[in-house]
């Protein structure tokens, strides 16, 4: 029994309103194909706590490499900034705040 989703694009929302404060996601580039969420879950439940881990997927659903980490709150965030270059099945991981839409 999987959870249905509603996948919409996104609009910018008004005043750059959003559900989670600025600054508590991150980008995680470099991912092995493998990578799960709870893989990589498991590299940043040290940082915090975590709200929501989403692997980008592309058209023919295999994952591209990359996906974002959301943490509760900014402090967790910040520690999340220093895992890069943390080995994931070989490879090192890359994490970046995610580049401001506009």
């Amino acid at each position: 029994g999987g959870r249905t989703l509603d996948v919409s694009k996104s609009r910018p929302k008004a005043g750059g309103a959003s559900t989670a404060p600025p600054g508590t996601s991150l980008h995680v580039t470099g991912l092995p194909f493998k990578a799960t969420e709870e893989s990589i879950k498991a590299v940043f439940a040290d940082c915090g706590s975590i709200e929501q881990v989403r692997i980008i997927k592309g058209e023919d659903g295999k994952p591209k490499g990359f996906c974002y980490v959301q943490f509760s709150d900014e402090a967790s965030a910040t520690r999340g900034l220093a895992k890069t270059g943390t080995m994931m099945e070989g490879r090192a991981i890359k994490v970046a705040l995610p580049n401001p839409k506009g």
